[in-house]
């Protein structure tokens, strides 16, 4: 079969996947319950659309790269289920970490991308991205779930996919000097909450700590996403996503004015904190000679914080979100003894007028080829932001294991 008669055939099942998929969709304007069946639609068709490509192209290399990536990536999330068994935020069901629904969509739209370009990715993405949505949106997972579902899976299509007609093994391909080279990291970890102080309004309002609740979270589960790209030999850029979250239950010891509404002491009181942290970057290699490898930066991280209070009669309730941009240095010290193995230590963060943000972390880094490495890390985030709004102290240990790919 001719290659434009590929294409018809891809772009005659693109209409078909929209009309059959896409438009039947519930209106999603109506309401929570109709964004939620629209991911629920979404997980399914886009790694059947997937998979149905490559049996009508009658591309078999194609179809075989897909189970392994697809299989791979199910096996992966559903074991990472069962040994963390996070709960969800909206129940004690304990299957949180990561989203399986968000699992799938990813495995069949990075699939679509990888195998056939992003013509056809892109919008495959772009519809795994609100599968996602659908479901921080519903209440049925945390956003640090639907980070490691889409991670989870992009790493795997990575692994298993080559582009349709270049069936060379990924590991064979040079990285072209002098060119950009892009970077995905994933890590996930258990999260251990130190403290949690806030105080809204910041007049007036009483002080409280999370800490002193149940901890029905903690420790929680956390995941970082990271972009990166090298532009020259010396200069990288990175996006990196940050989430924290935890919801939990427990009684005030005395009377609590959050927001202007008084909280009753032992009284069952529900909370619900979020934490959302957008990172972006610049790294400088000061120095890289034999084992030594220094850099130094600086970038912009954008913190939004929400917290809200609900007593379990639901007479009281009250929340208050946040958002603050702080610029921040950066620097990093690595030590490579052996050719794979190499330690590091990093750092990020400011302390100016009512402002402190810091990230202090440390790790293992293992570079097995030199396009796929694997890190164990400890970080210790801390953050103590004043602004007319909110006063929050948080403070988190993060332990985490991570997984990086070069392209």
């Amino acid at each position: 079969m001719k290659i434009v008669q590929k294409i018809k055939y891809v772009s005659t099942l693109s209409l078909l996947f929209f009309l059959l998929f896409i438009l039947p969709l519930p209106d999603i304007a109506k309401g929570d319950e109709d964004i939620e069946k629209a991911g629920d639609v979404l997980q399914i068709a886009l790694p059947v659309a997937a998979g149905a490509t490559t049996i009508i192209l009658q591309d078999w290399e194609g179809t075989l790269q897909f189970a392994k990536a697809f299989g791979a990536s199910w096996l992966t999330a559903y074991t990472l289920k069962y040994a963390i068994g996070k709960l969800r935020p909206a129940s004690d069901h304990p299957l949180s970490h990561p989203s399986g629904h968000t699992m799938g969509a990813f495995a069949g739209a990075a699939f679509i991308d990888n195998r056939y370009g992003h013509a056809f990715g892109i919008p495959a993405y772009a519809l795994a991205a609100f599968t996602g949505y659908s479901r921080v949106h519903s209440d049925n997972h945390f956003l640090d779930d639907v980070v490691s579902g889409a991670s989870i899976s992009m790493l795997w299509s990575w692994f298993f996919v080559t582009p349709y007609g270049e069936e060379k093994v990924k590991s064979d391909v040079i990285v072209q000097k002098g060119k950009p080279i892009w970077r995905y990291d994933w890590a996930f970890g258990p999260a251990l909450l130190i403290r949690n102080e806030m105080t809204a309004p910041t007049n007036g309002g009483t002080t409280f700590d999370l800490d002193d609740f149940e901890k029905r979270d903690n420790p929680t589960t956390s995941a970082v996403a990271q972009f990166s790209v090298r532009l020259k030999e010396k200069h990288d850029l990175w996006l990196l996503i940050n989430p924290f979250e935890s919801r939990d239950k427990g009684y005030f010891s005395s009377p609590v004015n959050f927001q202007g509404v008084e909280f009753p002491a032992d009284s069952l009181t529900y909370s619900a904190w979020r934490m959302e942290e957008l990172r972006m970057g610049y790294h400088y290699h000061l120095f890289k000679s034999g084992i030594w490898d220094i850099k130094l930066g600086a970038g912009l991280t954008a913190i939004w914080t929400s917290i809200k209070l609900q007593t379990a009669n639901e007479q009281q309730q009250a929340k208050v979100k946040d958002f603050v941009m702080l610029p921040l240095v950066n620097f990093y010290l690595g030590l490579n003894p052996f050719e794979q193995l190499a330690f590091y230590l990093s750092f990020e963060g400011i302390s100016i007028s009512t402002y402190r943000y810091i990230d202090l972390g440390g790790g293992l880094l293992w570079q097995f080829n030199p396009y796929w490495s694997a890190r164990i890390a400890y970080h210790f985030i801390d953050k103590d932001i004043e602004t007319d709004e909110l006063i929050n102290h948080v403070s988190y240990n993060t332990l985490i294991l991570g997984v990086g790919h070069t392209f």
